[in-house]
């Protein structure tokens, strides 16, 4: 399950998926941001100042923009990440291609 919610000031993704997708995601995540995330209790977190910040369990991944405070490259390449997460999380084929920001 995937709820999106995109204002005009904020940008959010609620994801809930079996735990083999976790590793899966995780890769994805540290691909387009460039680099890990900061791993503390089966918790891994993607952040940027208060412009986002990701959050990944063993089940579930919450992310969070602030678009009055994300660049606009930051905006695209997060919005990007959550299209591609809903699509590897509902599909059981995931074409998921690469993308440059």
């Amino acid at each position: 399950m995937v709820r999106i919610s995109d204002s005009d000031y904020d940008y959010s993704v609620i994801a809930e998926f079996a735990n083999p997708r976790s590793k899966e995601i995780k890769s994805l995540i540290t691909q387009r941001l460039g680099g890990p995330g900061r791993d503390t209790l089966n918790t891994t977190i993607w952040s940027q100042g208060n412009a986002y910040m990701i959050k990944l369990r063993p089940n579930k991944l919450n992310i969070e923009l602030d678009k009055d405070i994300a660049t606009g490259k930051q905006t695209k390449q997060i919005t990007q990440l959550g299209q591609d997460i809903q699509r590897m999380v509902t599909t059981t084929q995931n074409p998921i291609g690469k993308h440059e920001f």
